[in-house]
């Protein structure tokens, strides 16, 4: 069977990384964690993979606790029913994931890790990331 157009280059560093896809479509579709590292551009990221609908309860539970009251309901709903799509398995149907999601991120730039949070959900563009490997990236006096 001969590649497709969109997966020979993707194979060759024209497109999203196919193996990253297919990692974030496991971790959708399972609902299980992994350490990861991401090279974007100018930083690096690392913590665990979630999967979405990890990320829209967490998100959604987020929202709901510090949202204005007038707009709460609407807005955790919204999320919640992000949520329920992705438990139903609606968004795989031939789709591939755009978007990586990993809790509680540590950013690393320059020398050092500039930035972390127990309380963060980071949201990403496959497309955006240059590289990435398993496993949690850690600078040596860290």
């Amino acid at each position: 069977m001969t590649p497709q157009p969109d997966t020979e280059k993707a194979l060759h560093g024209q497109g999203i990384d196919p193996y990253l896809q297919s990692l974030v479509t496991k971790v959708d579709a399972d609902y299980f964690e992994i350490w990861i590292t991401v090279y974007i551009p100018g930083f690096i990221v690392t913590r665990n993979l979630i999967s979405d609908w990890k990320y829209y309860e967490k998100m959604a539970d987020k929202i709901y606790s510090s949202a204005p009251a007038s707009i709460k309901e609407e807005m955790y709903e919204d999320f919640i029913s992000y949520k329920t799509l992705s438990e139903q398995k609606q968004n795989y149907n031939n789709k591939e994931p755009q978007f990586l999601h990993l809790e509680n991120p540590v950013f690393y730039y320059g020398n050092a890790a500039r930035g972390s949070s127990s309380n963060l959900l980071w949201r990403c563009k496959i497309n955006a990331v240059s590289a990435f490997n398993t496993g949690m990236f850690q600078l040596e006096n860290d």
